[in-house]
């Protein structure tokens, strides 16, 4: 029985004022919780000595995991700003079509893409104190989750918050299954129901398991910018033609065989969320200096490209604070103006 899951849903209702939690609380900290594994010593300093706790990335608290701070924090009227960093809409029509385009699909860079171009910039930059660092590394572990989910990289129904659809006898919307019953699901189902468990399965499949010999192709972009989030989102918005948006999403209890069909793609994409993540914060942390501070001379060698024409410079994305929740657009995106003084 998975009545448990809907009740846990249900509390979580999507609304305009808590906005979407991608993978939920779960998923989140799994990824989190991968990337810790795969992060060097040296990064671990690292992050310590800008103040952030590497035990919010080793917690299965989900309510303490660093993965889920994002999330709490986005309905906080000083950080309504970043409700539409969480997702970019995909102007295609899955299952028909499925391609994503930085240009097209983020023209002002504030969605998911240009948000983990424009974090990797700020984490060993010289320009900002080691708060905003720290910061910066937050919002990053938790988008390294949201662009892995298939449904935050589609613009179909509002990410299919509204497809209506039944999950175990339930009426609830296909958004909803993807972000939370279906990943609870899988735990309870394949992972005795335990979170730690569901980590150290994924974590040996990437190490030496059924991951081994395609992990290292999960994090081989290394260029800086938006260049390689673009192919992360391009990567998860083709499972939206191939294994989300089937013909029976409307008129199937998708508890049973559209479950069984996602759930590998749902452990695939958590562990890559996590490879990626981890690899990603060595490669970043590794640029900075021993001590990153706000005073250094040295430069992060990660930079925005200068090859993609569609990397806003820092300054254009600040967004205003405390702009009201209204409208029905997906996490209010249309209520969102622009500002200043906010760095995003």
């Amino acid at each position: 029985m998975r009545g448990v899951q809907i009740a846990v849903l249900a509390m979580t209702a999507l609304s305009c004022t808590s906005g979407v939690h991608a993978w939920g609380a779960v998923g989140h900290t799994i990824v989190a919780n991968i990337a810790y594994s795969f992060l060097t010593s040296d990064s671990i300093s690292k992050l310590t000595s800008l103040g952030v706790s590497t035990t919010t990335f080793s917690t299965t608290s989900t309510s303490s995991s660093i993965g889920v701070w994002a999330d709490q924090v986005k309905s906080q009227s000083a950080y309504s700003w970043s409700k539409v960093l969480h997702y970019s809409d995909a102007g295609d029509n899955p299952p028909t079509s499925c391609s994503y385009s930085y240009s097209r699909d983020c023209a002002d860079g504030k969605c998911v893409v240009g948000a983990i171009g424009n974090y990797t910039s700020r984490v060993c930059s010289s320009s900002v104190s080691n708060a905003q660092k720290a910061e910066a590394v937050k919002f990053l572990a938790h988008f390294f989750g949201d662009i892995t989910q298939p449904l935050h990289i589609c613009g179909k129904l509002t990410g299919g918050n509204d497809q209506s659809v039944t999950y175990d006898g339930s009426s609830t919307n296909l958004h909803s299954i993807w972000d939370t019953q279906m990943v609870e699901s899988r735990m309870s189902d394949a992972y005795s129901n335990s979170l730690s468990t569901y980590v150290s399965s994924l974590v040996t499949a990437i190490k030496t398991g059924k991951y081994a010999s395609v992990a290292n192709g999960w994090a081989s972009c290394t260029s800086s910018g938006t260049t390689c989030p673009e192919q992360w989102a391009a990567d998860s918005d083709k499972l939206d033609c191939s294994v989300v948006w089937t013909s029976n999403v409307g008129s199937a209890d998708l508890s049973g065989s559209y479950y069984n069909t996602a759930a590998p793609y749902i452990d695939q994409q958590l562990a890559k969320g996590g490879y990626r993540l981890g690899v990603w914060l060595n490669r970043i942390l590794n640029s900075c200096t021993a001590s990153p501070s706000a005073t250094t001379t040295k430069t992060s060698t990660v930079t925005k490209t200068t090859t993609s024409t569609k990397t806003p410079a820092a300054s254009t994305f600040p967004f205003a604070v405390g702009t009201s929740c209204s409208g029905s657009s997906r996490y209010c995106k249309s209520s969102v103006a622009d500002g200043t003084g906010i760095p995003f």
